[in-house]
């Protein structure tokens, strides 16, 4: 790793929003929204952005604009536990599927935000779980996300 650093590459900075949803509120619909806006809030607070947006997907799209127009550069979006508000609900499907329903919105507008998006990465709760059955689970709104591609077992990003 040392030659990385001694290689005289210059490594350009990107702001970078990183969302943990294993710290959302996940009882009902209303709570994983409030708890998706106070997280938000705080950032964009952090940053000394003024965004508002009273559905999750409009604060979260505001904060993406706002970082890029503050940097002058593309975001890179972080999200870990993107399936958590969803899986654990499982034992009451009314409320996993309202908490999928609240997730498609928010999830949906990374797609819309593709050119001022660096890089996407989504992080499951679960690694057992084929990828592809937890992006229909999430991403099946109808809108078609390409390129979405499951490295957690390519030995080309395993860490040696």
């Amino acid at each position: 790793m040392n030659w990385i650093y001694g290689s005289g590459y210059e490594f350009a900075k990107h702001p970078v929003l990183r969302l943990d949803m294993s710290r959302m509120a996940t009882d009902s619909p209303e709570a994983l929204k409030a708890s998706l806006l106070a997280v938000l809030g705080d950032r964009s607070k952090g940053e000394g952005l003024d965004v508002a947006g009273s559905a999750p997907s409009d604060f979260f799209q505001f904060l993406i604009k706002g970082l890029h127009d503050k940097y002058g550069k593309r975001v890179a979006v972080l999200i870990d536990e993107y399936d958590k508000p969803i899986l654990d609900r499982l034992n009451d499907l009314d409320t996993a599927e309202a908490n999928r329903d609240v997730l498609r919105g928010f999830y949906g507008i990374l797609l819309e935000m593709q050119p001022i998006r660096r890089f996407l990465s989504l992080r499951r709760k679960y690694q057992y779980a084929p990828v592809c059955s937890h992006q229909a689970f999430v991403f099946s709104s109808g809108k078609t996300y390409h390129k979405l591609q499951d490295i957690s077992s390519g030995s080309r990003f395993l860490h040696q």
